[in-house]
Parts: structure tokens; sequence; C-alpha cells
């Protein structure tokens, strides 16, 4: 299969994962929300958080693995690409050593550290289980995971990911009905998560030869420290609000805040797995010393994250407090109602969406280090407003820090690209940031002032949402032809190609 065909295979699965992604995980919570209540639910939200801070040890090994992956890849280098192999699958087994004694420190000390309404046996032991699926990643699967991200050949990952998010969604249906109990609903659930490791390594004994006889190479993995400040980053961004929160508010507000976020994050998955189909072509380019057609590619990339991010965000921004009153409807829900969360959270995410090129790009030819420095700072401005605003403004406190890290951090990115990569003009990024707020704008007004108030029932919900979406469509597909003087499906169909 050719460099398009499989970019194009790569991004329409990782799309569809990410649809299956989202639609289970608004489910499982849901579940949790109905049966157990929000004081349970944001108790899983608060410990599923500090058990994800594991991945900090792991310092952007992910992205320094994928950068030395995809120049033996291209050239047929199989004993460069098995000594990466090998070195990465010996540093995950160490990790997943050290997510054990972490998440056995973590069971211990969180019932003893936060004010909750739970026994300490209660809370340890479901820490204990809700580790499992962690554990697998590490240990089994993500190594794999990798080596077909750099190989053009997501869609197998894909296939895989998604047998283990079904499965985990059916079990999680299954363990209810026969006993609706958390830890037993966790620890079924997460068994789910074993069909990963199945299918990645049937696949792979079929379709590579990688060499056994080749040794790990520790001085692969020495930029994973420049990485460190990416991941660290990556982290704060994805968990500091739910730990302040956890310590300043209670676990029902922690519950709100993991609605919300639930919609933010599976939207912004849905967007950033563009990235996952279309980064390792660029990568392809670049490996080559193909400055053109990585610039080219570039550009049909960025105009396709523009166009999604604010399709996705525009239509969420008005529609997400709506939803989250309709999704705990038959709860006493009363402080699900947050607007100004709603909107301050969806620019947010809108923007992280928006430079995700900028730093796929970075870590793309290898500059770990140089773009590490943007990521320690938004990582400090984070987790200072955060404290600092949470303290005063509460959940709208930490989502406004949230954007201010950041917004700080996009617009570095893209000085930073046009500074030491590409040397690609930062108007480009300017002209269509103005574009498609302008648009925004557009569509604000219009449904201010013509779209129906949603009632907070499902059906008025779904009619208003609909509205919203071809409004927002339509106004962003004539952005987008203003910009290119072509049509989105020509944007669409042509990225895989060179200009």
């Amino acid at each position: 299969m050719s460099i398009i065909g499989k970019t194009s295979v790569n991004t329409i699965a990782t799309l569809s994962l990410q649809i299956v992604t989202l639609l289970c995980g608004f489910l499982v919570p849901w579940l949790i929300i109905r049966y157990f209540g929000s004081e349970i639910n944001g108790l899983v939200s608060s410990l599923t958080q500090f058990l994800s801070y594991i991945n900090i040890v792991e310092g952007g090994v992910g992205a320094v693995v994928l950068s030395n992956l995809y120049r033996p890849l291209a050239t047929g280098d199989l004993v460069k690409a098995s000594a990466v192999v090998r070195t990465t699958e010996a540093f995950f087994k160490k990790l997943a050593a050290v997510f054990l004694i972490y998440e056995i420190v973590l069971a211990i000390a969180y019932p003893l550290l936060v004010r909750i309404p739970f026994s300490w046996i209660y809370v340890s032991s479901l820490t204990l289980i809700l580790g499992i699926s962690t554990f697998v990643q590490y240990y089994f699967a993500l190594t794999w995971r990798l080596f077909l991200q750099a190989d053009k050949k997501m869609f197998v990952s894909v296939l895989a990911q998604g047998t283990a998010i079904v499965l985990n969604l059916g079990l999680t249906f299954l363990a209810i009905a026969i006993l609706p109990e958390i830890h037993f609903v966790k620890f079924l659930s997460g068994l789910a998560f074993f069909a990963q490791p199945i299918i990645l390594n049937r696949y792979m004994r079929h379709h590579y030869r990688l060499r056994d006889d080749v040794k790990p190479d520790p001085d692969l993995l020495k930029q994973r420290w420049d990485g460190f400040g990416i991941n660290l980053a990556a982290m704060v961004h994805a968990t500091t609000a739910t730990i302040v929160l956890t310590f300043t508010a209670s676990l029902e507000i922690v519950s709100v805040f993991s609605v919300y976020m639930l919609v933010a994050n599976g939207l912004k998955s849905l967007v950033t797995s563009i990235s996952a189909g279309i980064t390792p072509s660029i990568g392809h380019y670049y490996g080559k010393d193909d400055i053109a057609g990585c610039t080219g590619l570039f550009d049909k990339y960025e105009l396709l994250m523009f166009y999604a991010s604010f399709l996705c965000f525009t239509v969420a921004a008005f529609s997400i407090t709506p939803f989250a009153m309709v999704y705990t409807s038959g709860t006493d829900n009363g402080a699900y109602y947050q607007p100004v969360l709603g909107y301050v959270l969806m620019l947010a995410e809108c923007l992280f969406c928006i430079r995700d090129p900028y730093v796929n790009m970075a870590y793309t030819a290898g500059h770990f280090k140089q773009a590490g420095k943007y990521a320690y700072t938004e990582a400090a401005l984070n987790i200072a407003l955060s404290v600092l605003l949470g303290i005063f403004w509460g959940i709208d406190g930490v989502s406004v820090a949230l954007l201010v890290s950041i917004a700080y951090r996009t617009l570095s990115q893209v000085l930073y690209l046009r500074k030491r990569i590409l040397l690609r003009s930062s108007k480009k990024f300017l002209i269509k940031l103005i574009a498609f707020a302008a648009s925004f704008i557009i569509v604000a007004m219009i449904s201010l002032t013509y779209v129906s108030p949603c009632d907070y029932t499902l059906l008025s919900w779904v009619v208003y949402t609909l509205k919203i979406t071809i409004l927002a469509f339509v106004v962003y597909s004539g952005t987008c032809m203003v910009l290119q003087f072509r049509s989105i499906p020509r944007v669409f169909f042509g990225l895989f190609g060179r200009r």
C-alpha cells in the first residue's frame, strides 16, 4: 500500500476509534452516576487522575521512540528498528514495575490525605483495581502500538484498542447486572484490556521478523529526558484541575468537572486522532529531507485541524451545559449547570487542537529539548494559576488557568516552527486564526438570535445541537473555501498528496 493509502486508512481508522471511544466513554460514567451516584463517580475520576501521574516517569519516551523509528522503517534498516523495539520493550517493563509500587503507595496514602466519606479499605482496594488497565498497557501493549504507529499501520492498533474499549463497556453492563458494586464492576471491566496485547502480539509475530539477537541500546532513549517536559506538560494539562478540586472542593464538584472534561477530552481525542494518521507521513518526508513535501503536507494538515477544531468545539461550547443537565437527569443535578466552565473549557481545548500540528512537527524533527522549555513553562503556569484561581473562583478558576497555559504554549510553538524547523511564516497561522475567530462570532450571533434555547430534555438537546452543527458546518466550510478557494472534500482528500 502506498504512503497516501496508508495515511488515508490510518486517519479513517483513528477517527473511527475515537468515535467508539467517545460513545463508550460517555456511557460508562453515565452508568456509574446512575447506579452509584456523583460522589462515587468523582472518586473514580480523582483516583484515575492520580494513577495517571505515573506517565510523568515515562519522560516522553513515546515521542522519542517514534522519532527513532521513522528513519529505519523508511530505509528498511531492520537491525536499527529491532534495537529500538528491544530498548523500548525493556524500558516499559521496568516502568510497569515502578507503576505497581506507585499504585500501592497511592492506595495507602490517598484515603489518609483526602477528605472523603468512604473507609480506608474501600478506597484503597478500588485504587488497586483501577490500576489494572494501566499496568497492562505498559507491560504488554505500548511497545507494539508505537511500532505500528511509526510504520503507518495504526489501523491494527485501532482494532486492538477498539476491541478492548467495547469489551470494557460490555463487561461494565454485565457486572452491574450481576452485582452492582463498584469494585466488582471495575475489576471485571478492567480485564477487557488484556485483549490489546493478545491481538497486537499475534499480528507482530505473523507480519514482522524483528531480530531477537539485537541487544537494547540505552543511548537511544537519552532524549527522553529532553522529552520529560513535554510529558509533564501533558500530564499537568490532563490532571491538574481535578487534583486541585480534589483538595479544595467536594467529590461532587470533581464529578461535575469530570463530566465536562469527558466531552472536552472526547472531542479533543477525536480531532487530534487526525494527527495520528498524518504525522507518520510527515515524518517520512522529513526523514528523507524532503522539506518541500513536508511543508506542503503541513499546510493542509493545519487547515484541516483549524476546521475540525472550530467546528467541534463551537458546537460543544453551546451544547455542553444542556448536555450535562440531560446526562445527569434523574439525579440531584443542580451543580452540573456550569455555562462559564463550558465556554472556557471548549476554548482551551480548541486552542490545544489547533497547535497540535506545530507540537507534532517539533517532535518529528527530534527537537524535544528545545520544545521542552515551552512545555515546562506551560505546566508551571497551569499549576500556579490553578491553585490560585481555584481557591478564589473554584471550578471556573481552574478552567481559566488551563486556558491561559494552553494559549501561551500555542503561540510559542507557532513561533518556534517559523524560526527553527520549516522556516514557515507565522502569518499563515495568524490569518487562519483571525478568519475562524470571525466566523465563530458569526455563528454565535446567529445562534443566540435565531436558535431556540434547549429545555434540557433529550429530544430538545438533539434538535438544538443539530441546528448549531448545521450552522457551524456551513459557516466554517465557507471560511475554508475563502482561505483556500477549494471545497472541504478537496482539502480532505488532497491532504495526503503533495501540492
